[in-house]
């Protein structure tokens, strides 16, 4: 499941990834940072349109679940411009162990992080 969301629910990413062959459940939240590379930033810029994000991070689920063998799998995302201390995005992932709910959320913090470089524009103090 991919949703770009205007607030991140750890909450109900919970109760989606709750499946009856899941005994683990790994949740993993970003954050803006306030400070990038020893300077002061004033938040981030999604550039792309959600259209994009969804179709890029649709891809990425398809290749988690592919590749691991998990119950559910989540990605939420947020869009626009966020300020320091906010989150960016929330990936959850649940399986029969955690092995595979760790690795399936690893991996596509990975990946996820590949597109930022080109979604993603710091906004730095002056």
């Amino acid at each position: 499941m991919v949703r770009i969301v205007e607030r991140i629910s750890a909450e109900e990413a919970h109760r989606l990834l709750k499946a009856p062959g899941a005994g683990a459940i790994a949740l993993y939240v970003g954050v803006v940072r306030g400070e990038v590379e020893g300077r002061r930033t004033c938040g981030v810029r999604f550039k792309m349109s959600e259209a994009q994000m969804l179709e890029e991070l649709g891809r990425i689920e398809e290749e988690i679940r592919g590749r691991r063998k998990i119950e559910e799998f989540i990605i939420f995302h947020r869009s626009g411009e966020l300020r320091p201390g906010e989150e960016i995005l929330l990936l959850g992932a649940s399986a029969a162990g955690r092995f595979e709910a760790l690795r399936a959320v690893e991996e596509a913090i990975e990946r996820i992080k590949e597109l930022h470089t080109v979604w993603k524009e710091e906004m730095l103090a002056e």
